[in-house]
């Protein structure tokens, strides 16, 4: 098992996922394509000759992350997290 270095350089602030059909194929089963960007613009330029439709964005940036790959059973691990009292100060709860 490969530990992934939680060191690494920043990521993008978000996960950007679209339902995709190739440009000129519009009655072809939409795939979902996935990519990380700052913004919807930034990702949408990576799918140069596709037809996309918005449908998520993930925030990515998390001060604290870890990550493993299993190179037997071909898993990749992810754990993001963040700072539980900075998120919950001046949030009202019911």
């Amino acid at each position: 098992m490969t530990t992934i270095n939680s060191n690494t350089p920043p990521r993008p602030a978000f996960t950007w996922l679209f339902l995709a059909t190739p440009t000129g194929h519009p009655n072809v089963t939409p795939i979902v394509v996935r990519t990380e960007a700052n913004t919807e613009d930034e990702a949408r330029k990576r799918f140069i000759g596709w037809s996309l439709v918005f449908a998520a964005q993930i925030r990515t940036g998390t001060p604290y992350q870890v990550g493993w790959y299993d190179p037997i059973t071909g898993m990749s691990w992810h754990v993001h997290g963040s700072s539980v009292v900075e998120d919950i100060t001046g949030v009202l709860h019911a």
